[in-house]
């Protein structure tokens, strides 16, 4: 539900604040899109929510990547 043009606005102030980050996007996927009963909530409610099956198992892949290395085990 974010504008391209805002989340570039965001990536531009972290980059001239010289901020240590990382943006993963999934071009494509909407709002709620790990809820596999988003599409249908969508539908009900008229708002721009979808399920998406790949982009759900790219942020989760994504998120277990970033715990692994914020919380290494050992």
């Amino acid at each position: 539900m974010v504008p391209p043009e805002q989340a570039e606005g965001f990536k531009k102030e972290m980059d001239t604040a010289e901020v240590d980050y990382t943006f993963v996007g999934y071009p494509g996927a909407k709002h709620a899109f790990t809820d596999e009963a988003a599409t249908e909530k969508g539908k009900k409610f008229d708002m721009p929510l979808e399920y998406d099956a790949e982009a759900d198992e790219k942020s989760w892949a994504e998120t277990v990547r970033f715990l692994a290395e914020v919380f290494p085990a050992g």
